[in-house]
């Protein structure tokens, strides 16, 4: 049911592709990831309001059946606009798992800010705390979310050198990772090591021969690129 609600959803065909969520949660409700197995980004971008509304109200109905799925309904909030039901998740979330809490759950409270009315102080210190406690993680994507949020607005850190010294590291170690050498180059540009991000994102140019992660976007490092360049 999950697979052909994603292939209902790809023809355009959103309501069944609810219809069969549903139907797979209801017959495995300890599976959270039911609840987020559109992507909140594409959920977010069809044009269908009933679509986005029986999706909110999926994620609602479910959390009763199955606690985990809170998580996603913060995300689909998020993007969804419904900034009073994303804060009220992420605060139960992040209450509830205290130091516990992932990169992931810390990169949404950070995204909230930013939705927030560009809330950029409590951002920074959203950047504060997860380079805190994510800065000598050994796990790649946890650093990964730690330097993005940090690169994505200037002035997050008053030293850069520790997040960048931790990504650096977990870039030379997954070399296929696309995803850490443009937030490496980010972190650099921040930092103003204009020509070490020169040298990391210009194989991102469009002369450049570094594919980009499908679950991202392509802008993303030629936005960094170009200020680079123009400096």
């Amino acid at each position: 049911y999950k697979q052909r609600a994603v292939a209902y959803f790809a023809s355009e065909r959103p309501m069944e592709a609810l219809r069969d969520l549903k139907t797979a949660f209801d017959l495995n409700p300890k599976d959270g990831s039911t609840v987020g197995w559109i992507p909140a980004p594409e959920v977010a971008a069809c044009p269908n309001q009933e679509f986005k509304e029986g999706m909110l109200q999926f994620a609602t109905d479910a959390i009763e059946k199955n606690p985990a799925a809170r998580s996603h309904r913060a995300v689909l909030a998020l993007h969804l606009g419904r900034l009073d039901i994303a804060r009220e998740d992420l605060a139960e979330i992040i209450n509830s798992k205290g130091n516990q809490a992932t990169h992931y759950d810390l990169y949404q409270v950070a995204m909230l800010h930013l939705a927030d009315n560009r809330n950029v102080e409590a951002y920074r210190a959203a950047c504060r705390e997860m380079a805190g406690r994510f800065v000598d993680s050994k796990d790649a994507d946890a650093l990964a979310f730690m330097g993005w949020v940090c690169a994505r607005m200037p002035d997050t850190l008053e030293v850069y050198a520790p997040v960048l010294s931790a990504v650096q590291r977990a870039s030379d170690a997954t070399p296929d990772r696309s995803d850490l050498r443009r937030t490496l180059g980010a972190l650099q540009y921040r930092d103003k090591q204009f020509e070490a991000a020169l040298k990391t994102l210009q194989p991102f140019g469009i002369t450049g021969d570094t594919p980009v992660d499908p679950k991202t976007s392509h802008a993303y490092p030629l936005f960094f690129l170009s200020m680079t360049q123009h400096r």
